[in-house]
């Protein structure tokens, strides 16, 4: 049936929904009453800023009121991303194993569907009220991930069908960054495959059972009109050397031979007094890169401290340390990432910033309110400690960026500060959407800045724009 459009307004967060988001929402309360039994499968399509989340968030909070607080699960792969909604992440939700180097990458085979143990199945036995999944960021949630959260909704509520019966609508942009594994589009590797059919017979083939609906191509985070034309062409990957020649004028910061760490981080300290933000940050491909500027940065301040790890053997409920150094660097002021789920309200990825410490507590102003924040039980390889559950947020990777905004950015393009990578520089290639991911996190182009900046790269995947053309025409009987 086409989505029509209703005369009730919807509002959350103290923002109205759009007639498009409206659209979708009443949609989706229709479908979900309380007489159906059919799930529904849908994708929320739209750019980046086009209100995907807050929809998401408007769906939620309308189901739960018609059909319980246990009706939905919400959920998204990063840290931030998840926090921003309110919900956690993937992994946490549905406690899915780790790859190897807990980086993102896919489990091996061996691993993949494997029986969920009690003390797994306890944790997950909330989920057995549940009738929707909602899923944002799906753009970075992978084929292997996706076919996980299936087998754990069929095994939690004992319902031999896709997603255990649940209805599931995801949220995302393909022309953002991809998932470390293949798009969720993809079909699994052949081995995955075969322990698939013989574990979940009835799942062989989840993402054709989405239809799409899609968003307005806004982004409601930019006010200038130009800026939302650069956006949408960056999306497309459309008008390049124009798109190279705009960012040019406003968002360089030195020739590219001559790009230093100290460049950047007076870069980013002349952006901060400029705009007299505090919303500032750095973003970057690399953990390295990320690492580097986070502690330069840090140690510029006046009052910096570093915390070390508290050692001690025996600890119980330890978490696992997911971070290149065990020590913690703060300062007053200083922007913080909390890295566990810490509380009811402060989630794995929630952003504040430091308002004072002492050697037992660091408190930190949350969008929330201020928190206490002691140090946790932790283990990495065969060492346990005592540590802050706390990572510095001047810069962080795109991915983890995903969801979040900023006033302005500084995208810094390079993997390391290897002076020959710069040299040969020509031979770089930007990933998948990294730079449109990036630059779509802030709110005005005017205060960002990108380094290096020759180069540019706005590729735009072909298996992306197949699938959408697909969806586009086997979808029609959901659109105007």
């Amino acid at each position: 049936m086409p989505l029509t459009t209703p005369s009730v307004p919807v509002i959350v967060d103290g923002h109205k929904l759009s007639p498009e988001q409206c659209k979708i929402y009443y949609w989706v309360m229709k479908k979900m009453d309380n007489n159906n039994t059919t799930p529904i499968y849908t994708l929320v399509h739209g750019a980046a800023g086009s209100g995907k989340s807050l929809l998401l968030k408007a769906i939620r909070n309308g189901l739960q009121e018609k059909l319980g607080l246990d009706s939905c699960i919400s959920t998204a792969p990063t840290a931030i991303a998840s926090q921003l909604i309110g919900s956690r992440t993937i992994h946490s939700t549905f406690v899915l194993k780790w790859g190897k180097h807990r980086q993102g990458e896919n489990i091996d085979v061996e691993d993949f569907l494997d029986e969920i143990p009690d003390y797994k199945m306890n944790i997950l036995s909330r989920m057995r009220n549940s009738e929707v999944v909602l899923i944002d960021v799906i753009n970075y949630v992978s084929n292997v991930d996706f076919a996980r959260i299936d087998h754990c909704l069929q095994e939690v509520t004992g319902v031999r069908r896709p997603f255990g019966g649940l209805s599931v609508i995801v949220f995302g942009d393909f022309h953002q960054l991809p998932p470390k594994g293949d798009w969720i589009f993809e079909d699994l590797p052949e081995s995955f495959i075969e322990k698939q059919m013989k574990v979940i017979p009835s799942s062989s083939k989840l993402w054709n059972l989405f239809k799409i609906v899609e968003l307005p191509e806004l982004n409601y985070r930019l006010t200038d009109e130009t800026q939302k034309d650069v956006s949408i062409a960056m999306r497309h990957g459309d008008n390049q050397e124009g798109l190279y020649n705009y960012l040019k004028d406003i968002c360089s910061i030195c020739l590219d031979i001559h790009q230093t760490k100290e460049k950047i981080v007076k870069e980013f300290q002349l952006l901060s007094l400029r705009t007299g933000s505090e919303n500032i940050a750095v973003l970057a491909p690399s953990n390295d890169i990320v690492d580097d500027i986070n502690l330069s940065l840090v140690s510029s301040e006046h009052s910096t401290r570093r915390f070390p790890p508290v050692y001690s053997a025996g600890l119980e409920d330890c978490k696992n340390w997911n971070s290149a150094q065990q020590d913690v660097y703060v300062a007053h002021g200083s922007p913080v990432v909390c890295t566990v789920n810490y509380d009811e309200k402060i989630k794995n990825g929630a952003m504040g910033h430091v308002v004072d410490f002492n050697d037992e507590t660091i408190i930190v102003t949350f969008s929330t309110g201020i928190i206490d924040i002691h140090r946790l039980p932790f283990k990495e390889g065969n060492q346990m400690f005592l540590q802050f559950p706390l990572r510095l947020g001047y810069a962080h990777t795109i991915e983890r960026a995903q969801g979040a905004t900023f006033d302005g950015i500084i995208l810094v393009r390079n993997e390391t500060w290897d002076r020959e990578e710069i040299n040969s520089w020509r031979e770089h290639q930007d990933g998948f959407g990294e730079i449109y991911t990036a630059m779509s996190r802030a709110r005005d182009f005017e205060n960002c800045r990108i380094t290096p900046m020759r180069f540019l790269g706005w590729d735009v995947s072909k298996k992306v724009e197949e699938e959408i053309t697909r969806m586009r025409r086997d979808c029609r009987e959901l659109m105007d």
